[in-house]
């Protein structure tokens, strides 16, 4: 199989990261909360254990992001890739942490669930970096298509927004993902070894 098939199916996997991430966002308005040990609480526990296996495509979709322009990008776009990828390993870690390790621990004290939401918190901040700066590698690559890249660059920061910032991120990072499985994010140029 291909590079180039490989780096189509992680644009799949990019969009429906993308927009799985902001269905988890708006549904967690939806789902309450209660103390741990209440029925409230199991649906409010149930429901964030989702959230790892949202972000999983995610990931897949920044390695064919990576793929798709790692000889353009330089320095930068591999900064900001492996910190992106830091900031997602980390808020897996903490939402893990919380809602699967720790999850009978009680909140406002100082223990593993609160260390965990510290750590998913954290993630969202190097998420946040990271994708500003990979978004600006993107855009100065012109591998793929200008808007999206540009329209990344843009939004990704806000990442570090762990609820709102989700949407946010998951607009552009989907349509990148299009580019990618649609074909359309043919280079603007052919790509060139920066150092």
């Amino acid at each position: 199989m291909g590079t180039s098939i490989l780096i189509r199916w992680a644009g799949l996997a990019a969009m429906v990261g993308g927009v799985l991430w902001a269905l988890w966002t708006v549904g967690f308005n939806f789902v309450g909360y209660g103390e741990p040990g209440t029925p409230a609480y199991e649906r409010y526990e149930a429901y964030n254990r989702l959230l790892p296996l949202a972000l999983l495509p995610v990931v897949v979709g920044f390695l064919g992001l990576h793929a798709a322009q790692r000889r353009s990008y330089g320095w930068l776009g591999r900064a900001g890739f492996v910190t992106a990828l830091v900031g997602l390993a980390l808020v897996v870690a903490g939402s893990v942490g919380e809602f699967w390790v720790f999850t009978m621990q009680p909140y406002g004290e100082a223990n593993g669930r609160d260390a965990s939401w510290t750590i998913y918190l954290l993630g969202h901040l190097v998420l946040a970096v990271g994708s500003v700066l990979f978004g600006i590698a993107t855009v100065r690559a012109k591998v793929l298509a200008r808007k999206p890249t540009m329209t990344f660059a843009l939004l990704g920061g806000f990442a570090v927004a762990p609820f709102f910032g989700a949407l946010m991120f998951a607009i552009p990072f989907t349509w990148l993902g299009y580019t990618l499985w649609s074909g359309k994010g043919e280079p603007v140029r052919q790509p060139q070894r920066v150092r």
